[in-house]
Parts: C-alpha cells; structure tokens; sequence
C-alpha cells in the first residue's frame, strides 16, 4: 500500500466515510489487505482493510494504484 503522497499516512476509519472515527493512521508503505469496498455516504469510494489486528475503512482516492 502507498499513499498519493510519499510521506503521507492513511487515516483507517471506523466506517466509509469522514464523519466515522479515526482509529489510526498507517504510515507510507505499509501492507493492507483489501477486504471490500463501497461508496460512502460522503460519495467517495472506500476500501474496507485489515492493518496489522485493525480492522477499518479508508478513502480510495488517497491510495496510489487504487485497484477500483
């Protein structure tokens, strides 16, 4: 996984969408495991994704090679 920007971290999200809690950020370069994904109510598209024993959502448009 990277994000568009180089030095960028991910915010994991407790659901699709930005008004969802954060429960972490994960860093440039990590592994996350596409689980699914889905439109939010914000209409962006969201990946649901395993981190490390997290499990959350982050906004597709911030992954570099964006598999949708």
């Amino acid at each position: 996984m990277c994000t568009n920007d180089d030095n960028g971290r991910l915010t994991l999200r407790s659901g699709s969408g930005t008004s969802f809690r954060k429960i972490k950020e994960i860093p440039n370069g990590n592994i996350v495991n596409i689980l699914s994904g889905q439109y939010g109510r914000d209409r962006y598209y969201w990946w649901n994704v395993g981190h490390g024993r997290s499990l959350g959502w982050v906004r597709a448009d911030y992954v570099c090679n964006d598999p949708q």
